[in-house]
């Protein structure tokens, strides 16, 4: 018969090993490794300016898909109409921190 005190032992350890594993894949999955997007700093370089340079010509409509706004992966200005082709839901974020 095996004592209590081994088995709540092994229980800390189990615990321990469980918050360290749970530590380790946090970490990985919240570790950037800079080329995440498969593009190079520079093509990431020319879609900021792009958008930048384009962000003051962008025109806000009544109807939302006629309204125009930066796609995140060129920096062009595009229409909600031009990306969705209604087959889907969509989610719209109006509000970014940076």
């Amino acid at each position: 018969m095996r004592s209590t005190k081994t088995t709540a032992q092994r229980m800390t350890r189990h615990k321990a090993a469980a918050v360290v594993a749970g530590l380790a894949l946090f970490a990985t999955a919240c570790g950037g490794s800079g080329g995440g997007s498969g593009q190079t700093s520079d093509e990431q370089t020319a879609i900021l300016e792009s958008a930048s340079q384009n962000e003051s010509g962008l025109t806000v409509s009544a109807d939302l898909v006629s309204t125009e706004m930066l796609d995140v992966r060129t920096g062009e200005p595009t229409t909600l109409s031009d990306v969705v082709d209604g087959d889907r839901a969509v989610v719209v974020w109006y509000w970014a921190p940076h």
